[in-house]
């Protein structure tokens, strides 16, 4: 009606009709009027309906009987890479598989026939990426019931607006949109009255729509609540942007209280001046409440690591006074009765001696890895660069028996635990010279790039996949190169593992505890430690750490058993 005009018949008042010609005139001006009132009307009316597809998050399609596309929106034509002009006139055999356009156009043909609305799951596919989608597609008919073509809509993807074509669609098209939307929708006028609410939005309220229309919210809800969601509602109509509340509680018919993720958007008319405000609400109630279980079952995590902290702490420090009397008794039967014993008496001896210095190690290395956290440091800024000299520095004794060399990069700057840190670069540096090889001098390199991506070479091999990298939060992922007698790759989780050893106690000294610190020295540094490598070839270890620490310290520690990626 937007383009119709009325243009009176000119028609000659003679004298004698002064008074019907007034009339018939002031019908015309009336009728005129009336048609501006309803132009104006329809504008307002599209306005608030082009804020609504500009507002919802799914992707839209629209097709003609013949299942060729009319129109889309941009999220739709973005999945596909195109424009939305690229995609009209054509259909889905020119960006699907056969297969699956065969099944798009039955599924058409079929809801088109049927004049039935379906929700479907299907896999969706364009070029190698496969997806699986929710797509409602319902039929479009003309006032006289003639089936005109067919409207899609899948929610694999938020929707960012809509196109100008769809926005240009009809009222009851549009209602049919808003009313297979699986989240709620509603409209307020600028008094803050309903004036729309969704199918979706009467199943999660439990009252009809005819409930809410021409209502406010101080008709349904407390006056506390009713102010505060009228508040939200003035602040975005008043401001002119969209305002997005994370959380807001919501009493039902039937569901008790729900929690809902609420975007506000005011819709202004050519001036400038608020008509009305879209709201969409997404129920994340189930999301809250398993957000909820995971953290009271975080905390209790964290009081067992802490109970197990403390149990690792006492019992390696408590047992340590009966080994000093092993040790002390032995050491004096040695040397006051050795002479008296027999050679299998001195051989017993020897025996239970070895045993009591394996005991002693372990239990140092025990409260060593119980001191991560136990006896930590707070985060300072720390170069590696230092670290690398003064352990090279302080291990120079025992470098120069093996001849061993270690080649160090220029290394950044991050926050850490400078004495952690120092432990770390000391265990794996002990790890390179025990683990040599006996024909040729060690050799460890130390290097380092900074990432910001977690697609970034290397961070594959972590065991971990959900590093917060990104250009403001870069991390540091370091290398230790060593040309040792290396180990096959299907022991990497192994070797983290508090008191796994991949040797003989004969073979090569130790506890098995040392990697274990490096990871649990790592994982307190919101970071985490792998390592490539392969027999007679040497190691690589590979740490990641972040440059700056943006998260809190952990509390809650790993458990004895490592974690592996999935």
């Amino acid at each position: 009606m937007s383009g119709t005009r009325i243009i009176p018949k000119k028609k000659t008042v003679s004298q004698s009709e002064p008074s019907a010609a007034g009339e018939e005139s002031k019908m015309v001006r009336a009728l005129t009027e009336r048609v501006q009132q309803l132009e104006s009307a329809l504008q307002d009316a599209d306005a608030c309906l082009r804020a609504v597809m500009d507002a919802m998050p799914p992707c839209l399609f629209f097709k003609d009987r013949s299942s060729n596309f009319i129109a889309v929106n941009l999220a739709f034509a973005g999945v596909l890479g195109k424009t939305p002009a690229a995609l009209v006139g054509r259909n889905d055999f020119d960006f699907f598989p056969a297969e699956l356009a065969t099944k798009y156009q039955a599924d058409d043909q079929r809801i088109m026939t049927s004049r039935q609305t379906e929700k479907i799951e299907e896999v969706n596919q364009v070029g190698e990426e496969r997806r699986v989608v929710e797509v409602i597609k319902t039929p479009v008919t003309r006032e006289d019931g003639e089936v005109i073509g067919l409207m899609g809509a899948f929610t694999d993807v938020t929707f960012r607006r809509r196109t100008e074509e769809a926005l240009k669609r009809s009222q009851t098209f549009m209602n049919s949109v808003i009313e297979n939307l699986p989240i709620m929708v509603f409209i307020k006028d600028a008094q803050l009255h309903f004036v729309l609410l969704n199918k979706a939005g009467e199943e999660l309220t439990g009252y009809p729509r005819e409930v809410f229309l021409g209502k406010s919210d101080r008709d349904f809800y407390p006056p506390e609540l009713a102010e505060a969601y009228s508040a939200r509602d003035r602040e975005a109509l008043a401001g002119g942007k969209l305002v997005d509340i994370p959380e807001e509680p919501l009493e039902t018919r039937g569901k008790g209280q729900r929690i809902l993720h609420t975007r506000k958007i005011p819709i202004r008319d050519e001036e400038g001046r608020p008509l009305y405000l879209l709201g969409i609400s997404e129920d994340i109630t189930e999301r809250k409440e398993a957000e909820e279980k995971v953290r009271r079952f975080n905390s209790r995590l964290e009081q067992h690591n802490r109970e197990l902290q403390d149990f690792v702490y006492v019992a390696s420090h408590d047992l340590q006074e009966p080994l000093r009397k092993v040790q002390a008794f032995s050491d004096r039967l040695r040397s006051r009765c050795a002479e008296q014993l027999s050679p299998q008496g001195r051989d017993y001896l020897d025996r239970v001696q070895d045993a009591a210095r394996r005991m002693q190690t372990l239990l140092e290395d025990l409260l060593t890895y119980s001191r991560v956290t136990t006896r930590a440091n707070p985060f300072v800024t720390v170069d590696l660069n230092e670290i690398v000299r003064d352990v090279t520095a302080e291990m120079e004794e025992q470098m120069e028996k093996v001849q061993a060399r270690v080649e160090a990069e220029p290394l950044p700057k991050i926050d850490a635990d400078a004495m952690q840190m120092r432990q770390l670069v000391q265990q794996l540096l002990s790890n390179a010279l025990k683990f040599r090889r006996p024909d040729e001098p060690p050799r460890v390199k130390i290097h380092s790039r900074i990432v910001t991506s977690p697609k970034a070479e290397g961070l594959e091999r972590l065991p971990i996949q959900d590093f917060s990298l990104n250009a403001r939060n870069p991390h540091c992922l370091l290398f230790v190169e060593d040309n040792g007698i290396g180990f096959e790759e299907k022991y990497v989780d192994r070797i983290f593992v508090v008191f796994q050893r991949l040797h003989g106690r004969g073979t090569y000294e130790g506890t098995g505890v040392g990697l274990a610190i490096c990871r649990k020295i790592a994982l307190r540094h919101n970071g985490e430690i792998t390592a490539t490598s392969q027999p007679g070839k040497g190691s690589t270890f590979i740490l990641l750490l972040p440059i700056k620490q943006t998260k809190a310290l952990p509390t809650a520690e790993p458990t004895w058993e490592r974690t592996t990626k999935k």
